[in-house]
């Protein structure tokens, strides 16, 4: 197979973190077909950085109203031509052998539709140090519902048509757009393959809002439980909601609402309940 990638690089209000993660895409030692960056409406609106001035590979897209990055990932993927997307937030950061390696294992699978490729990563927050994480491969529906432990958003590559077949980004939701994305991954018959390395800076400096994560959660509990349009059976829907309320609880502690945090865990421990906070053991920790 002939394979093409496509990155897609939303971006908020951040034109500094943007024009460094347009230049770790430009140091990949596998270049992209394409770069799609997309201005999530942001105040002064974002120019392209000079070194893109001339690359025809380069697209930028405006968006009339800030609409998350969910809906622009989504307006990213509409631009593309390519065999394969690669998604990438604009304060994280790609290893120069990033690419590479994912196409590597790729290519040694054969390259199949309903299997993404994901990497290890480092979380990098302000006053902790930094945080090395490897997940394990999966094809089952158990994990993928049970938290977003697999790849932040900016570790994945996957097959556009896979993408485009499960319906994409839900324009709607503001948080937890990767875990919507891969239950309906799993859902299809999707697997999750991992290069066994670091390839991805992940920065924790943001902080998801309540009312975002809350109207997230919602909508997740709409789409997923008995009643929704793609219903998970009960063992898994408690996993869902057990795991959405950990999310909720973390948003609640973001805005000093120890009270909320303390009845989201509780409620999150009598539906699934467990001896940690994670639902599970799929991350295996290196260095």
């Amino acid at each position: 197979m002939d394979i093409s990638i496509g990155v897609v690089i939303p971006v908020y209000n951040r034109p500094e973190g943007a024009a460094a993660a347009i230049e770790s895409v430009l140091s990949q030692a596998f270049q992209p077909k394409q770069i799609v960056v997309v201005d999530d409406c942001s105040n002064p609106a974002l120019a392209l950085p000079a070194a893109l001035d001339d690359d025809p590979r380069a697209t930028l897209i405006r968006l009339k109203r800030n609409s998350g990055a969910s809906a622009a990932r989504r307006a990213g993927c509409e631009a593309l031509d390519t065999s394969h997307v690669a998604f990438l937030d604009s304060d994280d950061l790609w290893s120069p052998g990033k690419l590479s390696a994912q196409l590597e294992l790729l290519e040694r699978l054969g390259a199949p539709e309903m299997t993404a490729v994901s990497c290890g990563w480092r979380w990098v927050e302000p006053r902790r140090s930094p945080n090395t994480v490897h997940p394990r491969p999966s094809a089952k529906l158990a994990d993928f519902v049970s938290g977003c432990w697999f790849c932040p958003g900016s570790t994945v590559l996957m097959s556009l048509a896979a993408h485009n077949r499960i319906g994409g980004f839900d324009p709607a939701l503001r948080r937890l757009e990767d875990l919507d994305l891969f239950i309906r991954f799993a859902q299809g018959g999707g697997r999750l393959e991992v290069v066994p390395s670091a390839q991805v800076t992940i920065s924790r400096a943001r902080h998801a809002t309540r009312a975002d994560v809350d109207r997230a959660a919602a909508r997740l509990r709409a789409k997923y439980f008995e009643t929704g349009e793609a219903p998970l059976p009960p063992g898994l829907r408690r996993r869902l909601d057990g795991w959405l309320a950990v999310e909720e609880a973390a948003a609640a502690r973001n805005e000093g609402q120890f009270l909320r945090m303390a009845s989201r865990l509780f409620h999150s421990l009598l539906v699934a309940p467990r001896l940690g906070l994670q639902l599970g053991d799929w991350r295996q920790r290196a260095g």
